[in-house]
């Protein structure tokens, strides 16, 4: 069952643009979630509603809900997005939860 949880306790959030020759150039997202039980996945997508701004890069946090039973302990889970672009984005949003800049990596 998949539902959007409205504040898991997220942080270390990173938005790196690689763009070290050779190429091509990457875009890579990261954070970690924490969860009070197991069993809970987390998925970073491309929003469906970008804003018209070319410089910030719109995500949606997908977190999805364990089934059947689960140990009750604390879990982090770590949240990736990553894609190929040449798009020189300043700033990547995750709706709901951070606006990160992007630190570029020669």
């Amino acid at each position: 069952m998949d539902r959007e949880q409205k504040t898991p306790e997220c942080r270390d959030w990173s938005a790196v643009h690689d763009r070290m020759p050779p190429g091509p150039w990457t875009l890579r997202v990261h954070g970690t979630c924490e969860f009070p039980t197991a069993g809970y996945s987390v998925e970073l997508k491309l929003s469906e509603s970008q804003e018209p701004s070319a410089r910030e890069l719109f995500l949606d946090l997908l977190i999805h809900e364990p089934s059947g039973p689960v140990a009750q302990v604390i879990t982090e889970v770590d949240a990736h997005y990553e894609v190929g672009t040449d798009v020189e984005y300043e700033a990547v949003t995750i709706r709901g939860y951070v606006s990160i800049p992007v630190e570029i990596v020669w």
